[in-house]
């Protein structure tokens, strides 16, 4: 009687348990599926951030060539001299442009040269190295010989 009892109460606890197992995954999936949904939400957003200050910053930048305008053309500037600023200054980031680019350009050029005379060194470090290498073993051979020749008695 008290073995057929034990072996009830062991079957309900094993429902009870897994009853309990399942109501927990359950949970966990829940959260698992409320967790990706607000990384995806916060990508999103996230995004849009990005496009949103790319389109604030381009929008300043209009802004401030319309302010620059209009106090021009409420100082009475004229309208030539707004012409041959924005020519001069136009000029003037051109040519810094291409002297940018040389910079670039030479560096790049430096960078090369010093790959190829870096890769000439270790070339010529690998030959010495063998130069040493049979060097030693010449040396190593020559002692052994010398030994065998010496009277040690």
């Amino acid at each position: 009687f008290f073995f057929s009892s034990r072996r009830r109460h062991t079957r309900c606890s094993g429902v009870s348990w897994a009853r309990r197992c399942v109501q927990e995954t359950g949970g966990i999936n829940a959260e698992y599926m409320g967790t990706t949904k607000n990384n995806q939400v916060f990508l999103q957003l996230e995004k849009k951030y990005e496009q949103l200050s790319r389109e604030v910053r381009q929008l300043e930048g209009t802004l401030a060539d319309y302010n620059l305008a209009s106090d021009k053309f409420r100082s009475g500037t004229r309208p030539e001299d707004i012409r041959n600023m924005y020519e001069h200054i136009k000029s003037l980031n051109d040519r810094l442009r291409g002297q940018l680019d040389e910079m670039f350009i030479e560096r790049k050029t430096q960078e090369d040269q010093l790959n190829a005379v870096d890769g000439e060194l270790q070339q010529i470090q690998r030959n010495a190295e063998m130069k040493l290498n049979e060097l030693c073993l010449l040396y190593t051979s020559d002692a052994a010989d010398d030994l065998l020749c010496v009277d040690l008695g």
